[in-house]
């Protein structure tokens, strides 16, 4: 991430308690993983609607 920062990137991390890598995948029916794809959707359409 500090390298996209570094290049003029704009990015966010986010990280999030207790989950592993591709959780919302491996589990998509938590709640848990609902949410988050959820903010997948949101930072995308903003991204894409400027």
């Amino acid at each position: 991430m500090a390298r996209l920062a570094q290049e003029g990137v704009l990015a966010e991390l986010h990280v999030y308690p207790g989950a592993y890598h591709a959780f919302e995948v491996i589990a998509p029916d938590t709640q848990y993983a609902k949410d988050v794809v959820n903010e997948y959707v949101k930072v995308l359409n903003k991204a894409l609607n400027k």
